[in-house]
């Protein structure tokens, strides 16, 4: 006995001699909706229970998790993700890190929503899934970058009427000083951890004295270093021919990529020497082998606890090379050279930092001067134990009043700042409090 068709199901033959299946009920209007899938099969009931489900406007009966790697159908999320990424020309321009990250957020989205038809999808939706993400700006913002993208280009090519991204806003990133720079100490004791001969330090070296970015210290190598030999001036001040070994290499940072050159600091190559390293990078497996760049920064951050520092991080290294570098003198073309920079508003953003905390150095000791201190004998940034101990010289100033030749009158008794330069007969100077 065969068996009954299921309900408001029809067949027809078109015009090129093929079967069409569609589903109708003349008594909701009488739309019909095409069944794609051959007849029976998994795909095409999940198709057939989807359609009269929309037809009725109620709850779509649930999909066997059994059935979740067979063949999508047309018109799903899940269907047009995959044509967007065989078809769209932006994600073939994409990095292969851009890939990962774009389908590792999306497997999440139709993990849970793949089924549903893509037409179907309002910007209510959109916000809902900002919304559920909004305690992490940062994959608020890559979620909907990743959907805008996908909509747009269905819209261009007619496969859907409306972008349901159109309109929404895109979330700011959080207001923080992002990841934590390391600090002197922090090294230190990572250092007593890890010593040298050991690959943890290789890890941290390499970071340290290049300023390479997680994927580009995760493919540094013997290739990447050539040797030069250059001309200086010996401890006898004659001149002498020495090997310094050179690192030329090719840094990527979005679509672009920038060639940085620069000596090998000894440090760094006494690190290197004393290994382990790899053949062909110098961070490489126990094995020797090269790694990701993921693998590398979740091993470093697991050595990084493993030394009792928490919260600490392969790119807070390079932010801690770059502030040692500024503070130590180095102009915004030389961070940008180093570091790979393409504009100077991140060299800026260092040079400021450093300069300002120059300025507050030099300029602390000029709060004394307030007028209406309390006491200007009490030097609060003194650091000796004694308070106000080392903040005045002694005083030049003789018991009648007077001052010898070259003193200065530091009575802090008085307003010591205000004094005369006066020229003596013989042209020496001396310090005269105002009005004497």
């Amino acid at each position: 006995m065969p068996r009954p068709r299921k309900p408001y199901l029809h067949k027809e033959t078109n015009r090129h001699g093929r079967t069409v299946w569609y589903v109708r009920n003349k008594d909701v209007g009488g739309k019909r909706t095409r069944i794609r899938g051959e007849y029976g099969s998994v795909e095409f009931n999940r198709n057939y229970d989807v359609a009269v489900a929309d037809m009725f406007n109620r709850p779509r009966l649930a999909i066997d998790p059994s059935e979740t790697a067979a063949k999508v159908f047309n018109g799903s999320l899940k269907w047009l993700w995959e044509e967007y990424k065989a078809k769209a020309p932006d994600w073939r321009e994409m990095k292969a890190s851009t890939h990962k990250q774009r389908n590792s957020l999306m497997r999440h989205v139709l993990e849970a929503n793949g089924n549903k038809r893509a037409a179907a999808i309002q910007k209510q939706h959109i916000l809902d899934g900002l919304g559920r993400r909004a305690q992490n700006p940062s994959a608020a913002r890559h979620f909907l970058t990743t959907m805008r993208r996908m909509f747009v280009w269905a819209v261009a090519h007619k496969i859907l009427q409306a972008d349901p991204t159109e309109g929404i806003k895109t979330p700011k990133p959080a207001k923080t000083e992002g990841f934590v720079t390391w600090s002197d100490a922090d090294v230190r004791r990572y250092y007593k951890r890890w010593p040298l001969g050991t690959r943890e330090r290789i890890m941290i070296d390499v970071y340290l004295f290049t300023g390479f970015r997680r994927g580009d210290a995760a493919s540094f190598g013997p290739a990447d270093v050539t040797e030069q030999v250059q001309e200086r001036i010996g401890p006898d001040g004659k001149v002498e021919k020495v090997t310094v070994p050179i690192i030329t290499k090719r840094l990527e940072k979005g679509d672009e990529t920038i060639e940085v050159s620069f000596p090998m600091l000894d440090v760094l190559r006494r690190t290197l020497e004393a290994g382990p390293i790899g053949t062909e990078t110098y961070i490489a497996t126990r094995h020797g082998k090269p790694m990701t760049k993921e693998s590398v920064g979740n091993l470093f951050k697991e050595k990084c606890v493993a030394a009792g520092l928490m919260n600490r991080s392969a790119h807070g290294l390079r932010k801690a090379a770059a502030t040692v570098a500024a503070e130590n003198g180095a102009t915004e073309a030389e961070l940008d050279a180093i570091f790979g920079w393409t504009d100077r508003r991140m060299a800026s953003h260092y040079t400021k930092k450093a300069n300002r905390k120059k300025l507050a150095y030099g300029g602390v000791a000029k709060l004394e001067r307030m007028s209406g201190s309390i006491d200007h004998r009490a030097n609060v940034y003194s650091l000796t134990e004694k308070l106000g101990a080392g903040n005045r010289a002694k005083s030049s100033v003789k018991s009648d009043g007077g001052l010898k030749d070259g003193g200065h009158d530091r009575d802090r008794t008085r307003d010591p700042y205000h004094v005369k330069v006066v020229r003596s007969a013989s042209s020496r100077v001396k310090l005269k409090r105002k009005g004497q």
